[in-house]
């Protein structure tokens, strides 16, 4: 077995070993030393938390510990003490790191208004990390103390940078359409995620390259919360993750309130979900 097939049994919280790396459930070691863990905790959006260590001992490790958690939508913390349950001497070092690097971006902002406005939008996530690790463990929120006037000018240097940036995008609609009509076009980038039957009606597709077979997803209770949420207007949110509905290899995490779905690292419109439903005669 390789080392990377113990990180792909880490992401889905099997067992394996190689090389000194091995995966325990929730936790990953390198020797006997845990290097990342998953909690059975999701953020707001319904993306599981994994914490991981600051330094890895090997170069590769952390990109694809990185990549592993962007690939399953997942929320990473990296931090000095990556446990399933620390200490509270522990817990005061992660959220010590996690507020320091809040407090590095906000003065980095403050000095230039250079890259300040994604320089405060990163500092805004990182205050987001602290507080989301508080509430992943039921700690009190951490203190974010920086002076006022330091904080005076972050912002005012923030606001100047965003009003020099611009935004651009691309249509792909004819792409989109050619893949709609059953053409395979898994090496270009379509946008939004579709959904189609595969050609013998026994498997969904979706435009980002993944495959379920109809039979392991429970087609007509994820149509039914759809069109629930939709109506109410009110997400649903399996914020356990071991409670989650799965499809094929991925979870769901979230149901929108517009009826759309957060399954793994694919976002799904609630138009492609009815689209994929009156193709099944779903009501």
């Amino acid at each position: 077995m390789r080392q990377t097939e113990v990180l792909e049994a880490w992401v889905e919280q099997r067992s394996a070993a190689a090389d000194g790396l091995q995966a325990i459930g929730p936790t990953l070691y390198i020797g006997d030393r845990p290097v990342a863990c998953w909690l059975d905790r999701a953020d707001e959006t319904g993306a599981q938390i994994a914490l991981y260590a600051l330094r890895m001992g090997r170069s590769w490790l952390q990109s694809n510990i990185d990549q592993a958690v962007y690939a399953v939508r997942g929320t990473s913390l990296r931090v000095p003490c990556p446990l399933p349950s620390p200490t509270l001497v522990q817990h005061a070092e992660n959220i010590k790191h996690l507020v320091g690097g809040w407090k590095q971006s906000i003065a980095t902002t403050a000095r230039s208004t250079r890259y300040a406005w994604g320089n405060f939008q990163g500092a805004q996530r990182k205050a987001a990390l602290a507080k989301l690790y508080a509430w992943a463990f039921d700690l009190p929120e951490p203190k974010f103390n920086v002076s006022r006037d330091e904080l005076s000018r972050a912002r005012r240097n923030a606001v100047a940078s965003r009003r020099a940036s611009k935004d651009a995008g691309q249509s792909r609609d004819i792409l989109r359409a050619l893949w709609r009509g059953g053409r395979d076009l898994r090496h270009v980038f379509l946008g939004p995620v579709m959904l189609r039957l595969s050609s013998d009606r026994q498997t969904i597709e979706t435009s980002d390259g993944e495959k379920a077979a109809i039979s392991t997803v429970p087609v007509a209770l994820l149509w039914g919360l759809a069109c629930e949420c939709r109506q109410q207007q009110r997400p649903l949110i399996w914020r356990i993750v071991s409670e989650r509905p799965r499809i094929g290899r991925w979870s769901v995490q979230m149901i929108c309130a517009d009826g759309s779905m957060q399954i793994g690292c694919h976002g799904v419109s609630f138009a492609e979900i009815a689209r994929l439903a009156v193709t099944l005669n779903l009501r």
